[in-house]
């Protein structure tokens, strides 16, 4: 008496066996199992006819043309970009709440001294050290900065 798992098993391997696939251990194990079970024994009869009949039969062609829709490929790529993409909205706006709430002092620009003369590099360089001041990052949270 054999168990179900061990006739499905064998149905497996008569699958195999019948495409060539079989390593020489599995036709040894195929061939013990169908020693002592009929049922087996009888399904691979079967199955090796209906195999031999489809092989000899000529190919059919069909009378008339069949087109399958086009397939939507949602690539993983255009997910990640999009998981990417809402990661940064998300720590932006967090980022932009957390210095709006914040106390931090910040630069007042318009009181700032504007040299009367001078080269105009100089001028320009004293703007740019203002604005660089202005955007600044302020640390926020665990980091040390303002609560």
């Amino acid at each position: 008496m054999t168990s179900d798992h061990a006739c499905s098993r064998a149905r497996e391997l008569i699958s195999l066996q019948l495409d060539g696939e079989l390593s020489e251990l599995g036709c040894t194990r195929l061939a013990a199992h169908l020693a002592g079970c009929a049922t087996c024994k009888e399904f691979a009869h079967g199955a090796e006819a209906t195999a031999l009949a489809l092989r000899v039969s000529p190919l059919e062609q069909p009378s008339r043309q069949i087109l399958l829709p086009q397939r939507r490929h949602v690539t993983l790529r255009v997910v990640q970009v999009g998981a990417v993409a809402a990661v940064l909205l998300v720590a932006t706006a967090i980022g932009t709440f957390a210095t709006v709430g914040s106390k931090a002092p910040r630069p007042n620009l318009a009181l700032s001294i504007r040299p009367t003369g001078g080269s105009e590099q100089a001028e320009l360089a004293i703007f740019r050290n203002m604005r660089l001041q202005e955007i600044k990052p302020v640390p926020v949270g665990l980091a040390g900065g303002v609560q």
